[in-house]
């Protein structure tokens, strides 16, 4: 498993869940590895009100230590939907405290005009 990348996003990043917006942003990150991405997002252009931290986290050799986070709008909730690196290792300081979600976990997620 190789070093993840860590790059800037052009394109706007979106995501929906349970028919409101909870992210909009023109500056998003992009962390590719082993044939996968995550797009991490600023918390300036989240709905935090609907985030709730979560106990629990998790250990990247090259990012740091994850916590979780789980989003309720509504009746309806996705737990731990959500990770952030809050004191990232100094390649990936870029996105501290940034919000990646998981995209099968949200109701629509947009890089772009394309859905992920």
């Amino acid at each position: 498993m190789g070093a993840p990348t860590l790059e800037p996003v052009k394109e706007n990043v979106r995501i929906i869940f349970n028919d409101a917006v909870i992210a909009d942003t023109t500056n998003a990150y992009r962390v590719a590895q082993s044939g996968s991405s995550a797009y991490y997002i600023p918390p300036a252009d989240l709905k935090l009100e609907h985030l709730t931290r979560v106990s629990g986290s998790s250990h990247c050799p090259w990012k740091g230590d994850a916590s979780y986070w789980t989003l309720s709008v509504g009746d309806k909730k996705a737990e731990s939907v959500a990770w952030s690196y809050e004191d990232p290792k100094e390649a990936f300081l870029p996105i501290k405290g940034y919000l990646a979600f998981y995209t099968n976990r949200v109701d629509a997620f947009y890089v772009g005009e394309g859905k992920v």
